[in-house]
């Protein structure tokens, strides 16, 4: 009895083949995949920001008065990512920096341990407004005891970017192009 059971799946499965059922199936899977990949691009598209293949680099302009500069930041949004930040990086472009996002805005505390360049850090709120600037935070290697920072008023977005990258004398805000 099984096996009459199982000749009849297997003729079915035939039949389907020859009268291109399984095929049409097939094909339609496929194009249903095909133009949800689409949409998905698609809807990635639409704020324009660049993602790398690890999908964590976005491009940020900080906006003043007098000048609008352009960053390709890596994105710090989870625990691991801000305990780890910029640790261990001997260099870092001009163009580039690290973007840290918190749950909520609160005081944000930041150090150097581990850290081999000097940053400057730059305190946005929910809104991207500049409420704090760190300029010129020194490494700090091999040492037991590392100063620590704590932003003057409370945040959401905190930028680093190399020392001097920056006027620390402007008021900038933080936008994600296109966004």
């Amino acid at each position: 009895m099984i096996f009459l059971q199982q000749k009849s799946k297997i003729s079915k499965c035939y039949a389907d083949v020859i009268r291109g059922e399984y095929f049409s199936n097939y094909l339609n899977f496929w194009k249903i995949l095909t133009v949800l990949v689409m949409l998905i691009g698609f809807v990635g598209c639409r704020n324009n920001i660049a993602i790398d293949k690890n999908g964590n680099l976005i491009k940020i302009d900080l906006i003043s008065d007098t000048e609008v500069k352009s960053f390709n930041v890596e994105i710090a949004d989870d625990y691991q990512g801000r305990a780890k930040g910029l640790m261990y990086r001997a260099q870092l472009a001009d163009d580039s920096g690290m973007l840290f996002v918190f749950p909520q805005e609160t005081y944000q505390s930041f150090w150097m341990k581990n850290t081999e360049i000097s940053l400057d850090l730059l305190f946005f709120d929910s809104q991207g407004k500049l409420v704090d600037y760190k300029n010129d935070f020194l490494p700090c290697l091999d040492k037991d005891v590392c100063m620590s920072y704590v932003s003057k008023n409370k945040a959401k977005y905190v930028l680093e970017v190399n020392s001097d990258v920056l006027d620390e004398e402007k008021n900038y805000t933080l936008k994600i192009k296109n966004q």
